[in-house]
């Protein structure tokens, strides 16, 4: 299960038959300290620009997406819905991810979905770390409907609510994470132990 949950956050590649890889999605993680530290940066300044991006992208996405999109999102949303109802912690942090990453790409703009993905890096951290918190399964589904049905009635501005609603209220159940976590020697033993070495 934790070779899973370590695979849904990007740092271990399964190859079957082969066993369990750092991948290089983790290895470039080991950049993210610098950068999250750099210049006296602390947890609450990636928020603030994590809420500036989404919110950019949730009015441009709400407002350019295609009806294909949109049930693109309902799909993610209910497999999202699903996972939460049964507790499937990796399933849960790949949906949330894919729930948002498609609002993104809704958005048409190359620039905001590459600046997204060098922050998504060190947002899967904390992602996995929310979604181990067992209170938040019940809060988890209403912000991604409340988006949902924002996208369905074309109301941007209301998208751009709720998005920061979730945001903040996701800040508040959260601190910045650990040093610790940004460490890939957890990884590392997990790997020595399931292949054996």
């Amino acid at each position: 299960e934790s070779l899973r949950v370590l695979q849904a956050l990007g740092y271990v590649t399964i190859k079957p038959g082969k066993g369990a890889f750092v991948s290089e999605t983790a290895a470039e993680t080991q950049t993210i300290r610098p950068w999250y530290g750099s210049e006296g940066a602390q947890y609450d300044d990636f928020m603030e620009v994590r809420l500036v991006l989404e919110t950019l992208a949730v009015r441009l996405a709400v407002e350019r997406a295609t009806s294909k999109q949109v049930r693109e999102l309902e799909e993610v949303h209910s497999s999202f819905c699903e996972a939460c109802e049964n507790h499937d912690l990796t399933k849960l942090i790949m949906l949330d991810e894919t729930f948002h990453l498609k609002i993104m790409a809704c958005t048409g703009n190359s620039l905001l979905v590459n600046m997204n993905r060098q922050l998504l890096k060190a947002y899967r951290v904390y992602r996995g770390e929310y979604f181990v918190n067992e209170k938040l399964y019940d809060r988890a589904v209403e912000p991604h409907g409340r988006i949902l049905d924002c996208f369905r009635s074309g109301d941007a501005n209301q998208a751009v609510a709720e998005m920061e609603s979730g945001s903040r209220a996701q800040a508040k159940e959260k601190t910045a994470p650990p040093e610790s976590s940004f460490d890939l020697s957890e990884i590392r033993r997990l790997m020595e132990e399931n292949s054996g070495g």
